[in-house]
């Protein structure tokens, strides 16, 4: 794992699995409105799986009254709200397909704002994203859906007020909401004395929950992660997670995973926040993981879960590039194979450790 040198640890994290059809659903909405033209949302997210509609954060009760903040099938990222049939559509040109990062988004809905381009903002890692490919400001008049009292959101879904769809898969952490505020990013997080164009959270514990919509969500009771300890009392229901979906995977202890993004050749199936992998059944093939290494000495452990065939583990120098070519068979590639103890470089083999 990777840390930083952050004055601030954050301790846990969420894994969402999508195969799990895992999400959070606004326990109790308070059931009052006023201060739906403003609100900012805070949350770190670390992606697992690419290349389908992904949703953040979101209200659908139906085609007039409908918002969300998702990952697109293409990896972009959009925001949009629909208000009698009108919308507003920000949907980047910036892609996200970095699964060994965290990323910090920042949405600030500022709808009476007087100036069209601000009315919507969106940060990612401290930065204001300029650069859409769709981009309609909403009107002034337009109260936002997700901290209207009368409506529950749902976080990590599609959420229409009784059913979820369209999962989030990865981990989410120090998700935090903002109800009749419009914050900058560094009220979330700072760029890193050391490191300039590192972003890292700072502790939000002190904010001003202002507004009956607000909550922030630290994922540090494994038994109930949808704990809100903003003072609010805000909770989440939780649906399809459990106490082991408790991360220590974090944006200040970055953790590696399976790598999803070297999937070309492997055709292998992975989940549980790219913690596990299901290789082919038919090809010899290797993945690769999201920390690469350089100098000094590593550890790491894997947990075979099928005993057929031949799982080992190792290091290799590149991404592999075929089908038949297993841990140990290139000059770059060093593999334990466990079903026999031996070592393998080279396509040689060693006596090694235990079968």
């Amino acid at each position: 794992n990777t840390t930083t040198t952050a004055a601030y640890d954050v301790a846990n994290s969420c894994r969402f699995n999508s195969a799990d059809s895992a999400y959070m659903d606004y326990a109790d909405h308070p059931g009052t409105t006023g201060g739906e033209f403003e609100y900012t949302l805070s949350l770190w997210v670390k992606r697992g799986l690419l290349g389908s509609t992904q949703y953040l954060y979101s209200y659908a009760g139906d085609s007039n009254a409908t918002e969300y903040l998702r990952f697109d099938a293409g990896d972009t990222l959009t925001y949009y709200i629909n208000v009698s049939g009108s919308n507003s559509t920000h949907t980047t040109t910036q892609v996200f397909r970095d699964c060994s990062a965290w990323y910090h988004i920042v949405l600030v809905y500022d709808a009476e704002n007087g100036t069209d381009a601000d009315k919507v903002r969106i940060f990612v890692n401290g930065v204001r994203v300029t650069s859409f490919s769709t981009e309609t400001a909403p009107v002034a008049t337009w109260s936002a859906w997700v901290n209207d009292g009368r409506y529950d959101p749902g976080l990590g879904c599609l959420w229409d007020g009784s059913s979820a769809s369209a999962f989030f898969d990865g981990y989410m952490a120090e998700v935090v909401f903002l109800d009749a505020a419009a914050l900058a990013p560094t009220s979330f997080g700072e760029f890193d004395s050391s490191s300039p164009t590192i972003w890292k959270p700072i502790d939000v514990s002190g904010l001003t929950f202002t507004g009956s919509s607000s909550f922030y969500l630290d994922f540090e009771d494994s038994g109930d992660l949808g704990d809100d300890e903003s003072g609010e009392g805000n909770d989440f229901n939780e649906a399809n997670l459990a106490a082991a979906d408790q991360a220590i995977d974090t944006p200040t202890n970055n953790f590696c995973v399976m790598n999803s993004l070297d999937n070309y050749h492997q055709a292998g199936v992975f989940s549980e926040g790219n913690n596990k992998i299901v290789t082919h059944t038919t090809y010899y093939v290797s993945q690769t993981a999201t920390v690469g290494l350089t100098a000094g000495k590593w550890y790491w452990e894997i947990k075979p879960t099928y005993a057929a065939g031949s799982p080992s583990i190792g290091v290799n120098g590149n991404v592999i590039t075929g089908r038949y070519i297993w841990q140990g068979y290139v000059t770059h590639s060093y593999g334990y194979k466990g079903s026999d103890g031996k070592s393998y470089h080279a396509n040689s083999a060693s006596t090694y450790g235990d079968a």
